[in-house]
Order: C-alpha cells, then structure tokens, then sequence
C-alpha cells in the first residue's frame, strides 16, 4: 500500500502536554499560494521560535526525514536535505 504525507501527517500523535497537531488539509491551507520565498521565511520563522522556546527536536526531524524518504524520489530528497541543511 502506498503511503503519503498527508496520510502522515493525519497520523502523527500528539505530545501528553501539547495541543493537538492540526489536521493536513489545515497545512495545506495555510501555506497554499505561498511562493518558495515566503515558505522557507515561515519555516525558518517556525524553526527560531521553538529553538527560543526550547522545542526544536532535531531527532524529530530526522525521523520525519526518514519516513519520507520512501516517497520521494532522488531530486527530492536533495533538495529536503538542502533544506533541512539551513536549520
């Protein structure tokens, strides 16, 4: 059976202490329309904000990586490791 982000992302479970992940389609949502540009501000905007707060999990974001990789191709993985490289 094939696996997809949004599946993934649907199923991630949430921390005791945190408030619930928002669903797929929100994400999609929020940053549908953004250009390149305006995606990595956020995310490097999201990234600097848990590091301030002490929430920024690196061990998270490999393994995010890791579940990911089976569904992308070479050119992809590329380029998530360039940018997972700038954080």
């Amino acid at each position: 059976m094939k696996r997809s982000i949004r599946d993934s992302l649907n199923k991630a479970p949430a921390a005791p202490a945190e408030k619930p992940p928002e669903n797929a389609e929100a994400v999609i949502e929020r940053y549908s329309g953004m250009s390149e540009s305006e995606l990595m501000s956020a995310l490097m905007a999201e990234t600097s904000r848990q590091r301030a707060e002490g929430t920024f999990d690196e061990s998270s974001i490999k393994k995010g990586m890791e579940a990911l990789a089976p569904m992308l191709g070479e050119d992809q993985m590329k380029r998530l490791r360039e940018i997972l490289s700038r954080l």
